[in-house]
């Protein structure tokens, strides 16, 4: 081998190295570009899926406006309300020609909901048609509610008493 030729393959040897590292270094690069276009990408369709799940909140909050407040309408907003819902039970005793009181009224919380609740206690005494017929009006009141205790008997001849305590859920929001 020449001297020339030695040079040459030097040369040559020089620039095949040369040409490699150029290539590693670019191939090394392109992989970084690639990483950070995944990692946007992937941040891309987060921040989409995040929008789209607050454009479906946002729809579903607006769409179930109405039933809201039909449920709403089922809790006392506030202990006031009792009060009127006491008049309108005595009221509706009366009308169904019944002898009735209210002897308790008292807020209360429930000790597994941790919900704040009104308890009261009415007694009604009539025919036994009636009383019973009040009751089951008493059991289905449109509000969030339970009777938790009836004592219903007998008095005299044909005039029956019941005793009903229920619990009413005052709405916490």
């Amino acid at each position: 081998m020449t001297n020339k030729t030695k040079q040459f393959f030097i040369v040559g040897l020089i620039i095949a190295l040369f040409t490699l590292g150029l290539v590693g270094f670019l191939y090394n690069k392109l992989q970084n570009k690639i990483t950070n276009l995944d990692n946007t990408i992937l941040s891309l369709t987060a921040q989409n899926a995040k929008e789209a799940a607050q454009v479906k909140l946002s729809r579903l909050v607006k769409d179930t406006e109405e039933d809201r407040a039909i449920i709403n309408s089922f809790f006392f907003a506030n202990e006031g309300d009792g009060v009127s819902f006491i008049s309108s039970v005595e009221a509706l005793a009366t009308g169904v020609g019944l002898t009735g009181r209210t002897e308790s009224i008292e807020k209360t919380t429930d000790p597994v909901t941790k919900s704040e609740m009104i308890k009261m206690v009415f007694r009604v005494s009539g025919e036994k048609e009636r009383v019973i017929s009040f009751v089951r009006l008493m059991e289905s009141v449109p509000y969030h509610s339970r009777v938790e205790n009836l004592d219903l008997r007998q008095v005299v001849g044909s005039d029956w008493e019941a005793k009903i305590t229920m619990f009413v859920t005052i709405k916490s929001l």
